[in-house]
């Protein structure tokens, strides 16, 4: 955490490689979409870059996801909800910790939800050029259920 917040962010995609050779990013061949491609970051994370053109829109890492949702009843669903909720709130102090208290913690409707951000909850930080963000997303009933931290223009 302490490295992304030290990084002076440029999102133009060219500038990309410095970031990618000071995280170490390793260029992962498993999946390519129209406009993200996946990196290997550490050993076994993943890391998401969103791009548009020549500008990066934001990077992603969905660092705890629960894929098996449609085998949870609603009751085990709604509680599984719960527990990464209660992480997301964890981790939102364990971050503030490191970065102070966050510019805007709350859920997708409260006044100040960022408009470009797309998740259930959202704690955000400024950082060098940047908003660091963790989020709890939950799109629908059968994806999967997650916490990513997320890192995007300000």
């Amino acid at each position: 955490m302490k490295l992304l917040s030290k990084i002076e962010w440029s999102w133009d995609y060219a500038y990309f490689s410095k970031i990618s050779q000071l995280l170490q990013l390793q260029e992962k061949n498993i999946y390519t979409y129209i406009n993200r491609k996946t990196y290997m970051f550490s050993d076994k994370q993943e890391i998401n870059v969103y791009f548009s053109e020549e500008n990066i829109n934001f990077l992603e890492i969905n660092y705890a996801v629960f894929y098996d949702t449609e085998n949870l009843s609603n009751d085990e669903y709604a509680e599984k909800i719960d527990e990464y909720y209660d992480k997301f709130e964890n981790d939102t102090l364990l971050i503030g910790e490191l970065l102070g208290k966050p510019l805007f913690n709350g859920e997708a409707f409260a006044v100040g939800f960022p408009e470009d951000q797309d998740a259930n909850w959202l704690a955000l930080w400024n950082i060098n050029n940047a908003r660091l963000m963790i989020q709890h997303k939950n799109e629908a009933r059968e994806l999967p259920i997650r916490l990513a931290l997320v890192i995007a223009p300000n």
